[in-house]
């Protein structure tokens, strides 16, 4: 293992560091094999990276971090993977690149640096207030041994002081990261440095043997540390990655349990301050639970409301318009905004529309309780982790008996009573008379139900033709909604073609149409024509046909052999295709067998059903799929050989042939 290197040189300027370099030894420029990973084609020797706050002007607090990376080439793919780096900003985000160097190191120790002209800037993705950009520079003469490594400051003007992520693994291996960080002043926070470690282990926090302008640092090493690699269907990079969050708290009291209780009650104080139950919200929850009998069926008829009457500028559901949406931000929004103020402008965003329900709730007798939760794309809680940076999303509660509804109507997508896919089976805060932790339930699968009818006409010769019909309903049409809200009636069937072309190629793909694309709460409906040369394979007097169109010629979901991560399911859901296939004049079905049904453990389970009819001869085929019973979506990675075989299974049954055979 490398020893620990770190800089203790001054720099020349606060900005950035010097142009002064780490040494190089022969032993660096002479290693031929990796030394953490045997199959790595680069490996990072070092990273380090300095991280301050201070005042720019006097005037804006801005967090800047001062990089240092060296990376050791083994092979022709590690110099084809370095050849040129990309460096991401943002300047619509106020985070900014600047003061990059960057030099080759050859193997026979000849250096060749990388002049400023060198760089220059490209646009990663350009979509509406966002502004992804990438600085770029080339390293020039790179061969197998080489080494390269480069410096740059990054500056985040819209930066939250009280919390920094600080990265702890790369895309290759790493011998040493090390982390510098200056804490924060006191007349930036009042609180003292802490920090927790996610999926990864660090030398105790130490101060840094530096002065100057690196006086007043503490540091702290990961070594040996593995790539991180990206598998299908892995939890969010917040839970799969290793990282280290540095943060500002006062002293803690109370620890476990006591902990949660004592936040609890600070929240819901802060969440009370903005509940109004005004004589008009009286009403108004009198009115729509005159009807309702039970308590479900109250809260049901209190957040359809809330989701269907009040503006979500959150989102383009419904009939929220640009007009709108720039009312609320620039004249209604504001920190007292009440929920008297949502009800009484019919207007807010997801939390104000959450805070209307509660007091809707309240109003109705059904005595709510206020909900945080961690979220599936941002970090799952962890109940050792002291601390509320985690619990990102907000429900609201309703006791029903021993049972406990759980409502987000900030989402006008939402069946009442279902949560947004990142918040089921997500632990979070409960802050009823005793705030407590719990875990979030999981949305049955027979909620979110994708169901495929598709009539089709196949040729002698394997062409297939015919019209296809799709029904989203719970998680997937919230998905398909959202992907599609922020587009055009004709945009949005345009890009529906272009997805469906790419999940069917050399098809053709026509007269396609989306029903109830804006709509809350109906299904989405899509339907086209499809044509398709060859689909069928014809061997002199037989047809092989796959009727399982939306599998066919798609690979298994899992190929690796072995798992890193956690395997995670957004959502328990339910699938059923009826498929209908006129058969060529003169061809009969030579083999009626098919793969029939079986159990995939608690989760789930697979059938499949075939016939044919007279005298249409039609080959008529039906497939159920079932996944997520019992909440059942997130599988640690020792589970995986088990999801593998299960999976293989059904792809096997998916992509089951029949054969026709001419008479």
């Amino acid at each position: 293992m490398l020893t620990r290197i770190v800089l203790l040189t001054m720099v020349a300027a606060a900005s950035a560091l010097s142009a002064d370099w780490k040494p190089v030894t022969p032993e660096m420029l002479s290693l031929a094999k990796p030394k953490l990973d045997p199959n790595a084609d680069a490996e990072a020797m070092f990273w380090e990276a300095w991280v301050s706050d201070a005042l720019e002007g006097g005037q804006s607090l801005t967090h800047r971090v001062v990089n240092y990376k060296r990376i050791k080439l083994y092979n022709e793919r590690g110099v084809k993977q370095w050849g040129e780096v990309s460096i991401p900003y943002s300047p619509s985000a106020g985070w900014t690149i600047f003061d990059i160097q960057a030099r080759t190191i050859l193997p026979d120790g000849s250096i060749v640096n990388i002049p400023g002209s060198a760089v220059f800037d490209s646009t990663a993705v350009k979509k509406g207030r966002l502004d992804l950009k990438e600085k770029k520079f080339t390293f020039p003469r790179l061969t197998a041994g080489a080494i390269i490594e480069y410096q740059y400051t990054e500056t985040f003007t819209n930066h939250l002081p009280r919390y920094t992520k600080l990265e702890a693994q790369l895309e290759i291996p790493a011998w040493e990261i090390t982390y510098y960080v200056k804490p924060m002043s006191s007349q930036y926070v009042a609180f003292n440095m802490r920090s927790f470690n996610f999926n990864c282990r660090h030398s105790p926090w130490a101060p840094a043997k530096a002065s100057g302008l690196r006086e007043g640092y503490m540091f702290a090493t990961l070594t040996d540390m593995p790539a991180f690699v990206e598998e299908p269907l892995m939890p969010d990079e917040e839970d799969a990655k290793a990282w280290i969050l540095v943060y500002y708290s006062a002293a803690l009291p109370e620890t476990g349990p006591a902990y949660w209780r004592v936040l609890g009650q600070k929240i819901h104080e802060q969440f009370r301050r903005d509940i109004r139950v005004n004589g008009e919200i009286k009403a108004l929850a009198a009115e729509l639970t005159a009807a309702a009998q039970t308590v479900e069926q109250k809260a049901t008829a209190l957040a359809t409301f809330c989701q269907n009457s009040i503006g979500n500028v959150d989102y383009n559901a419904g009939t929220m318009t640009s007009e709108q949406r720039e009312r609320y931000v620039k004249k209604l929004s504001k920190a007292d905004y009440s929920s008297a103020d949502t009800l009484k402008h019919k207007l807010g965003n997801s939390e104000d529309i959450i805070g209307l329900f509660y007091a809707l709730a309240q109003a109705a007798g059904l005595n709510p309780a206020y909900v945080r939760s961690s979220t599936a794309r941002g970090g799952v809680l962890r109940p050792e982790f002291l601390d509320p940076f985690l619990l990102k999303r907000s429900q609201v509660a309703v006791k029903d008996g021993a049972n406990i509804l759980y409502y987000n109507p900030g989402n006008p997508y939402l069946a009442p009573g279902m949560l947004d896919w990142r918040e089921q089976g997500q632990p979070a805060l409960l802050m009823d008379k005793e705030p407590h932790l719990v875990v979030l339930p999981v949305t049955p699968s027979a909620a979110s139900h994708l169901r495929r009818e598709m009539r089709l006409k196949l040729s002698p010769e394997g062409a297939i033709s015919g019209t296809v019909t799709m029904h989203y309903s719970g998680h997937t049409a919230v998905k398909a909604k959202i992907a599609l809200e922020d587009q055009s009636a004709g945009s949005r069937e345009e890009t529906k073609k272009k997805e469906m072309e790419a999940r069917f190629p050399g098809a053709k793909v026509t007269d396609l149409t989306i029903e109830n694309a804006t709509s809350t709460r109906d299904a989405l409906k899509v339907q086209f024509n499809i044509s398709m040369e060859g689909y069928a394979q014809r061997t002199g007097k037989r047809l092989f046909v796959q009727p399982s169109l939306f599998h066919h010629g798609r690979p298994a979901l899992f190929s690796q052999a072995s798992r890193l991560h956690p395997i995670f399911f957004p959502n328990a859901y339910q699938e059923s295709d009826d498929i209908v296939i006129e058969l060529p004049e003169g061809f009969a079905l030579e083999s009626p067998d098919v793969p029939g049904s079986f159990k995939l453990g608690q989760a789930g389970s697979y059938q499949m059903t075939a016939s044919i009819t007279q005298p249409k001869r039609e080959l008529k085929v039906t497939r159920r799929f079932v996944w997520g019973d019992g909440g059942q979506i997130r599988f640690n990675a020792d589970a995986y050989p088990a999801l593998k075989s299960a999976f293989n299974r059904i792809h096997d049954s998916d992509t089951h042939s029949f054969t026709l055979r001419a008479q």
